[in-house]
């Protein structure tokens, strides 16, 4: 759910890159092994456990031809601000993002639908399903905004139509084939902060009555990839991690907390 960069200018410390070019290695050699052109590839970003979520921002990772580098592109918001670009970058860059652990995701759909993602880039649909107007928690059939894994789902969705989309006639497929968004459970408090705080967080087109009732709809890494079971018969699901001293830690307090619960008889 949290996508975007960092709003602190720090170098990349040594660690952190070796980190994310050990994750990328690995990637890569998922990508060589089982993949013909294109997949959607998954990052955990902050720690989003709370909603029960672990990969917070997917792409779109391709490449031309079987001797063409393989490369990421995505929708990323400007430093917290309410707005977003097209990038396109390589597989390290990628999760040189300072993470909460070293985590992807790759969901590999069948050849048909890989063939028609790289022919969406070409003819250029990337950019006519792009809103430059960023809101990270924008209702799904909002046209005002867009998120990052918005973005990537209507263009699965132009891709698997195999015609030229509007933002809403892909939107439109989407609900028609079944997609479910996710709802998350912000509280008031939080609902607040982020108002009076973040200029990245709009709740744009969410209902009102399940704004106040603080179930707030979205596009997810979570609900990206439920859609995709649902529709592609062929699809691959791979995890791929690389240890982390922060999750590993953060891991061993879920356990401590879980064995209480069950102690407690909750």
């Amino acid at each position: 759910m949290y996508a975007g960069t960092a709003c602190t200018e720090r170098p990349v410390t040594v660690e952190a890159f070796r980190q994310a070019d050990r994750l990328a290695r690995q990637v890569l050699a998922v990508l060589d092994k089982e993949v013909h052109n294109a997949a959607i590839l998954a990052r955990a970003g902050a720690d989003s456990s709370r909603y029960g979520l672990r990969f917070s921002h997917a792409a779109l990772v391709l490449r031309d031809s079987r001797a063409a580098p393989w490369r990421v592109v995505h929708l990323l918001n400007h430093c917290g601000q309410d707005n977003a670009s097209l990038y396109q970058q390589g597989l390290i860059n990628f999760f040189l993002d300072d993470p909460f652990e070293y985590a992807a995701l790759l969901l590999v759909p069948g050849e048909r639908l890989q063939n028609r993602l790289v022919q969406e880039v070409l003819r250029g649909t990337v950019s006519a399903l792009f809103e430059s107007r960023y809101d990270m928690l924008s209702h799904p059939k909002s046209l005002q905004a867009q998120n990052s894994n918005q973005w990537l789902l209507e263009l699965v969705a132009a891709a698997q139509a195999g015609r030229s989309h509007t933002r809403a006639t892909a939107q439109r497929w989407l609900y028609e084939h079944g997609f479910r968004a996710d709802i998350v459970n912000i509280s008031a408090v939080q609902r607040l902060a982020a108002r009076l705080f973040k200029a990245n967080v709009g709740f744009d087109g969410q209902r009102a009555a399940q704004l106040l009732a603080g179930r707030v709809q979205v596009v997810t890494v979570r609900s990206l990839a439920r859609y995709l079971r649902a529709t592609e018969p062929d699809l691959a699901r791979t995890v791929l991690t690389v240890p982390s001293p922060r999750a590993s830690q953060h891991a061993v307090r879920r356990a401590k907390d879980v064995r209480a619960q069950l102690d407690a008889g909750d």
